[in-house]
């Protein structure tokens, strides 16, 4: 197990299967960084999906687009429930929902669930190299792997349970998942996959 501020190289993980953890900007740019550069299997997961803003668009930083002065100065004046709504309408129009992407669909509005920034997250998630599960999902496998696979506190390595003979625990198909993020999934692929 390792953390984001340990600085390991993504070269470490190149063939290997790897589990990421959260919906905040490093959790994707770790999980896209690790699909391209060679991880055998990348599996995100976290509690609730994030609308995803990509960096970039048609060149441009999206934060020089969407935060201008104007857009500021509207701010001020405008109730916080439609600059909100105005802003995920307008997230959801020039960059899609994460669930047109094969991801989970945000689990709220825009406000309440917020964003993150990745470039390549969201068309990783598309071409199926990175599977997306809820954290709920990812409980509820481990539990059927075992009680020693899952550690909840702090970043310990974990090990995987003994009566599992191939140290293998299920992770369903990135489209058999519901689009709510906490239903159980029900087609399961192998993650040695």
């Amino acid at each position: 197990m390792s953390h984001r501020k340990t600085k390991t190289g993504a070269a470490s993980f190149r063939g290997k299967r790897v589990l990421v953890a959260g919906c905040a900007n490093s959790a994707l740019e770790i999980a896209s960084d690790l699909a391209m550069l060679g991880a055998a299997r990348v599996v995100s997961t976290f509690r609730r999906q994030r609308y995803v803003v990509q960096k970039l668009v048609a060149g441009v930083p999206s934060d020089a687009i969407a935060f201008t002065r104007f857009a500021a100065l509207t701010g001020e004046v405008t109730p916080t429930e439609i600059v909100g709504k105005t802003t995920q309408e307008y997230v959801l129009r020039v960059f899609g929902s994460p669930e047109q992407f094969g991801a989970l669909e945000p689990s709220g509005d825009f406000e309440t669930v917020g964003r993150a920034l990745s470039q390549h997250y969201l068309p990783l998630v598309a071409e199926g190299r990175i599977v997306v599960l809820c954290g709920a999902a990812i409980n509820s496998l481990a539990k059927k792997a075992g009680p020693n696979s899952v550690k909840r506190e702090g970043l310990q390595p974990t090990p995987v349970a003994r009566d599992n003979p191939k140290n293998t625990i299920d992770v369903p198909n990135r489209t058999s998942h519901s689009s709510h993020c906490c239903t159980q999934p029900s087609a399961p692929n192998n993650i040695n996959e």
